[in-house]
């Protein structure tokens, strides 16, 4: 007989509930990783042939529908049409060495004209594809890059460029490769996170999938404009100063990489480039107390007797909820000041806590050669233009 007031133990059937749902989640989840991944033998998951996607790319009418694609798709047509533009630009490059100044009328100016017409038309396709790529990168909840193991900043390769992967395959060999590297590991953020970070230290250029079907973007055509570009009119960062974080990491790359090799070289050049940018920024220096022209810096110490005054490059750098002030100031004039007469303070440091840039009284006075230099430079050339 039905006992209306009769407990019934629901226990297993709520688990079983659960464990269904969770197997849900996890088909789920494998469902659109698998939507990424674009195996040009035997695409899956409904995507088109290799051969209908490039014939789609080649048309010359590129009947590319935004939004008709699966992200797996996407990266293909990316992979292919970078390829294409590169095939395309190499034979204009021989072309032109081989006829630097043809007849205007001659076959190789016809050649060079197409040819040139091709890498142009080919690179706007691939940003289409990428631009529509985008979207799909955007609603992921995370990604994952390479991280500097020394900065903890995504790591810098020697052309310029940031990885970042999203293919299941791509994803795997990255983190067999960085299981092993000494340089880099394999990290996780949110697309937003990582597009700010990317935006901060002047990454721009990266590349997607590295040793699958991989292609190289825009930060700003795969990620869009970050929450900092945003805010551009609150004077954040500048343009100088993001390329001086840039050069920075590449330099604690080079620098604290225990990989063998001749690094002279490449530091002086990075040196350089830092040198260029610390010439012409507007830094946030943290004081006690300022007075008109007379400014007290906090003197930070590592506890191993340096000491060095702090420096940092932007707004989002500086410490939360600190009650000391932060005034910018021109970067060169306290640097040639504390050069020339700095007392026992031993140098300024970029970012602490984050980029940890030391430059020492030695780096100081290289920088002060170093604007000397560009000084003199300036003036001779002031003076041959006023002679012509």
């Amino acid at each position: 007989m039905f006992n209306p007031f009769k407990h019934e133990d629901n226990t297993e059937k709520l688990n079983d509930l659960q464990v269904q749902e969770a197997a849900t989640v996890t088909d789920h989840d494998d469902y659109m990783q698998g939507l990424w991944h674009y195996d040009p033998e035997q695409p899956g998951l409904g995507m088109r042939p290799k051969e209908e996607l490039e014939k789609i790319y080649k048309a010359n009418d590129f009947a590319f529908v935004p939004g008709a694609y699966q992200a797996g798709e996407l990266c293909f047509l990316a992979a292919f049409g970078e390829r294409l533009v590169f095939s395309f630009a190499s034979r204009l490059a021989e072309l032109k060495q081989a006829t630097p100044d043809p007849a205007p009328e001659s076959l190789e100016a016809k050649q060079i004209t197409d040819l040139d017409e091709l890498v142009r038309v080919s690179g706007n396709r691939v940003r289409l594809v990428q631009r529509d790529l985008a979207k799909w990168l955007r609603d992921l909840s995370e990604i994952h890059y390479l991280r500097s193991r020394f900065t903890q900043q995504p790591y810098i390769d020697a052309n310029g460029r940031v990885y970042v992967f999203t293919d299941p395959e791509a994803i795997a060999k990255a983190t067999e490769r960085a299981s092993t590297d000494l340089d880099y590991e394999l990290a996780l953020l949110a697309p937003a996170d990582l597009n700010q970070k990317l935006f901060l230290n002047g990454c721009e250029l990266m590349i997607v999938n590295d040793a699958v079907l991989a292609f190289s973007g825009r930060r700003e055509d795969l990620l869009g404009e970050s929450a900092a570009e945003q805010a551009a009119a609150d004077a954040r960062i500048s343009e100088n100063n993001r390329a001086l974080r840039y050069f920075s990491l590449g330099f604690l790359q080079v620098l604290q990489s225990p990989k063998e090799g001749d690094k002279q070289k490449v530091l002086q050049q990075l040196e350089a480039q830092i040198s260029a940018r610390l010439l012409q920024a507007q830094v946030y220096f943290k004081a006690q107390d300022t007075d008109g022209e007379n400014t007290n810096f906090v003197v930070l110490s590592d506890g191993q007797g340096h000491k060095a005054i702090a420096a940092y490059t932007d707004q989002t750098s500086l410490p939360q909820n600190d009650q000391l002030k932060h005034v910018p100031m021109a970067f060169y004039p306290i640097a040639h000041r504390l050069h020339s007469d700095g007392g026992d303070v031993d140098g300024i440091i970029l970012n602490p806590g984050e980029i940890n840039f030391y430059l020492d009284q030695n780096w100081l006075g290289r920088l002060v050669r170093f604007a000397e230099q560009v000084a003199k430079a300036a003036a001779e050339k002031q003076a041959e233009g006023e002679k012509a």
